[in-house]
């Protein structure tokens, strides 16, 4: 899967959604990849800000393939409107059936590991909790919204 595919089943997944368009005379422009509306249940409308990577087998991430200007906006919409929520997506394809969507809110801690090397490990994928399955070309974003923030921060046991 491409992660232009990826951004469009986020985007599909919401009750409105906006993707700016990307392109090489655009790349300074972009703040992050697409922002959107989840309404969970009768709930008021939840602002989602979104950036997605796609890996296409299990391995590690890489935090450079996040530019600076994407985290920095994430960070200061986090910081500046406490009812949105911003997300760094990380899609890893374990196969036909089998795309996990790993969800991170605070966008603190991903600026962190970005500044300090710290990419995540194919091993860290494997064992993470963070994550909802792309079915029939969605993910739950009911499920994202509840999903414990503690599960982000889980770490392997190094052996």
């Amino acid at each position: 899967m491409l992660e232009k595919k990826l951004n469009e089943i986020i985007g599909a997944s919401l009750e409105w959604h906006f993707k700016p368009q990307d392109g090489p005379h655009l790349k300074s422009a972009i703040c992050f990849d697409g922002m959107g509306i989840a309404k969970p249940g009768e709930a008021d409308g939840v602002p989602i800000y979104w950036e997605a990577k796609n890996l296409k087998k299990p391995e590690a991430f890489n935090f450079n393939d996040l530019q600076n200007h994407q985290i920095d906006n994430l960070r200061a919409i986090s910081h500046l409107c406490k009812a949105a929520v911003p997300l760094f997506l990380v899609c890893v394809d374990y196969g036909r059936m089998n795309k996990k969507v790993f969800i991170f809110k605070d966008m603190d801690y991903i600026f962190q590991r970005k500044v300090d090397k710290k990419s995540i490990l194919k091993k860290e994928f494997d064992k993470r909790r963070n994550f909802v399955l792309i079915r029939k070309d969605r993910i739950d974003f009911n499920e994202i919204l509840a999903m414990p923030r503690e599960w982000e921060y889980e770490e392997v046991e190094n052996k």
